[in-house]
């Protein structure tokens, strides 16, 4: 099991795609300015209870660097859980601004649609990709990519999975829109590339490429446990984030 501290408020995208579209108002509490986050002592409780060591700063409308006190919740949260393992789930448009900050982290997901800029700018509504090669080689944390396939970005992936292997990514995510029947044979035509299956991860299939591990993630079929503290303070042990 996981857990997840939800972020809400204003961001520096605007990808139409956005899980928190598909909340209502009340999920999507701007908390960007609150410290202490309220019920985060309740929460922790119920993570250590649980045995729960693996703690993601991530999002329903917003990107997590823009939380204003992201230092201070980390060390609250390693003085509750000294073993705690935090990640950071992100679109990086603060990282390098916030090294410091980055750093306090144990690992970094990047959420990123296409090194190509005009896909990238169609699907997140705001220019520059991601340098990922200055992001590897600046902030010195385990780099996890984690990539939504849309109509936009589909016919993308051989070059995108190619170029993640040049930069020597070893983690690399798929994921298909939540409830988007419309797409969903181009997302399974994804398994008829080079890759070799080798497990299966939550009811996902994992997949190798020359030690690029490579997951395809499906959100209604994805068999996970986590607790999740919500914008709105609600602590909820949904992993779909529209049934909490």
């Amino acid at each position: 099991m996981f857990a997840n501290i939800l972020l809400s408020g204003p961001c520096n995208a605007r990808c139409p795609f956005c899980i928190g579209k598909l909340l209502d108002d009340k999920k999507n509490h701007h908390n960007l300015d609150v410290f202490p986050l309220k019920h985060i002592d309740t929460f922790l409780q119920t993570l250590i209870d649980h045995d729960i060591t693996e703690i993601s700063f991530t999002w329903t409308n917003t990107d997590p660097l823009l939380y204003h006190y992201q230092s201070e919740l980390i060390f609250y949260i390693r003085s509750r859980i000294p073993q705690a393992k935090i990640s950071l789930h992100t679109n990086w448009r603060l990282l390098f601004q916030q090294k410091d900050t980055a750093s306090l982290y144990d690992r970094i997901a990047l959420s990123l649609p296409s090194f190509d800029e005009t896909i990238y700018r169609r699907m997140m509504w705001v220019s520059g990709v991601p340098d990922v090669k200055a992001i590897l080689q600046h902030i010195n944390l385990p780099l996890k990519i984690s990539c939504i396939v849309t109509q936009e970005n589909k016919d993308d992936i051989a070059s995108f999975v190619q170029q993640c292997y040049t930069l020597w990514i070893k983690r690399l995510t798929f994921r298909r829109l939540y409830q988007d029947m419309t797409h969903r044979n181009e997302y399974l035509d994804i398994k008829r590339l080079w890759w070799k299956k080798i497990r299966d991860f939550a009811n996902n299939p994992v997949y190798d490429f020359d030690g690029l591990e490579i997951t395809l993630r499906t959100f209604e079929r994805s068999d996970i446990s986590c607790f999740n503290l919500y914008s709105n303070w609600r602590i909820s042990d949904k992993y779909l984030l529209n049934q909490s």
